[in-house]
């Protein structure tokens, strides 16, 4: 079994698209409206916008020729933007991957709790919850591949 951590993608950040990142998928996930939803905590100064470059999961792996079996995902919202850019992960490896899912901060990446349940039925997966949702709304799902 091979595990990555992020440090391993040379300063990249794994998203939904390759190319430089204006944080597109991410600031919306880490943006005000979603960090205030997770965080009543309000920063003193306004957020700064750092570009990034970025890289799908896809690429990460094809270009170091890993197969994974298991995945994990844990993008504040921002998750249907993470797994469209592991659709070739997805299709070929069909890895289990357990992912915390944020339905409320969805919205604010521009998506749905509905978009990423057709999504993954477009590739071929379930999305089960693992526990209730706490008072937010957030929950953990297992997503595996349909037999």
């Amino acid at each position: 079994m091979v595990l990555f951590e992020t440090r391993d993608c040379n300063q990249r950040l794994i998203a939904g698209r390759h190319g430089e990142s204006d944080g597109e998928s991410m600031a919306a996930s880490v943006a005000g409206a979603n960090v205030e939803v997770l965080n009543h905590q309000v920063p003193d100064s306004p957020a700064k916008e750092v570009v990034v470059p970025s890289m799908t999961r896809d690429r990460f792996c094809r270009e170091r020729n890993l197969r994974p079996a298991i995945m994990k995902i844990d993008v504040e919202g921002a998750e249907v933007n993470a797994l469209k850019g592991a659709r070739e992960v997805l299709t070929g490896s069909r890895p289990t991957i357990l992912c915390e899912i944020h339905p409320k901060q969805m919205a604010n990446c521009g998506s749905s709790l509905e978009e990423l349940h057709a999504y993954l039925e477009s590739v071929g997966y379930l999305v089960e919850p693992i526990d209730p949702p706490n008072p937010m709304g957030i929950f953990h799902g297992l997503v595996t591949a349909r037999a």
